[in-house]
């Protein structure tokens, strides 16, 4: 197979209950999103666990749905039923307690939130220690650590 078509390929893993994709998809997208948006980044070092207990350490890169990439910079959700809310990712200290339609967000000043998880916020884009990059949905993630 030529490897044009092997880098199209989605490869898919089960570890732990949770499934992490790679894809080739991700250099397009981190040129077509900003980087920094009002002083806030992306690029953010964090440690996936996964219900298992295995953990990755990897570098974020953003938030999307499973087809592309939305924001490098913010994610949002639904808190209680109530209009959709934005935060940014580096306020963020740990994603806890996901479920297949919602997650627990703390954040860095110590509040916490539990928001539902929309279709177009709810997958965690990033590159692993090799560079590859890979992505998981939030309902397969025991937490993440920022």
């Amino acid at each position: 197979m030529n490897r044009f078509l092997s880098s199209r390929r989605v490869l898919l893993f089960a570890a732990a209950g949770g499934v992490i994709g790679r894809f080739p998809a991700l250099p397009a997208a981190l040129e077509r999103l900003p980087a920094k948006v009002d002083g806030h980044g992306s690029n953010l070092m964090a440690k996936i666990t996964l219900p298992g207990g295995t953990s990755r350490s990897v570098t974020l890169q953003g938030v999307g749905c499973p087809a592309a990439m939305c924001s490098r910079v913010a994610i949002k959700g639904d808190a209680a039923g109530h209009e959709e809310e934005s935060v940014w990712i580096d306020t963020i200290a740990a994603i806890r307690d996901t479920t297949e339609h919602s997650a627990l967000f703390v954040m860095r000043d110590g509040s916490e939130r539990r928001w539902s998880l929309l279709h177009d916020f709810r997958v965690l884009y990033f590159v692993d220690r090799s560079g590859r990059p890979e992505r998981v949905d939030l309902a397969h993630v025991g937490s993440v650590e920022f």
